[in-house]
């Protein structure tokens, strides 16, 4: 130890530790297993990656623009459909439907929930999400009152 003005960057090992049994022999396992990390003097949070993985991110939120910065700081909610079990399908119903409806196709569109999506790859389970514009059932009602409307048959 020493009593120094610590430099604007400091290189410090990190050492992910993934069993007890290991820690008897601590310089040894740093030497082995541990990766280096920069700490800048006005940092204000840590980032626990290897100078790599670091160097990977940093190329990668170059030239980008941030969420918040894209959406303008408004939240957004995704889709919301009232009745989940009613709006969205698997693709065997779709297509029944699509069968006795060719219509039908019109409605459909495809969805992808938060499990199926990452950084940089979707990964489609096949649902289907029933889209039916607002104003709709007003545009094709005629002037029928529509509680009778919707219960008519086709």
């Amino acid at each position: 130890m020493q009593k120094k003005k610590p430099a604007d960057i400091q290189r410090v090992p990190l050492l992910k530790l993934t069993s007890l049994e290991r820690v008897s022999n601590l310089d040894l396992e740093v030497k082995e297993n541990s990766q280096t990390i920069e700490i800048k003097k006005d940092d204000t949070t840590w980032e626990l990656r290897s100078l790599e993985q670091k160097t990977i991110l940093d190329k990668l939120a170059s030239n980008t623009i941030p969420l918040g910065q894209f959406v303008t700081d408004q939240i957004f909610y995704g889709l919301k459909t009232g009745f989940n079990e009613a709006f969205i399908v698997d693709n065997d119903t779709k297509e029944k439907i699509c069968k006795v409806e060719a219509k039908g196709v019109e409605v459909f569109k495809p969805l992808l929930i938060g499990k199926e999506i990452s950084p940089y790859l979707t990964k489609w389970e096949g649902l289907w999400v029933i889209v039916i514009p607002s104003g709709w059932t007003n545009k094709h009602r005629d002037g029928i009152d529509p509680e009778i409307f919707i219960q008519q048959p086709k």
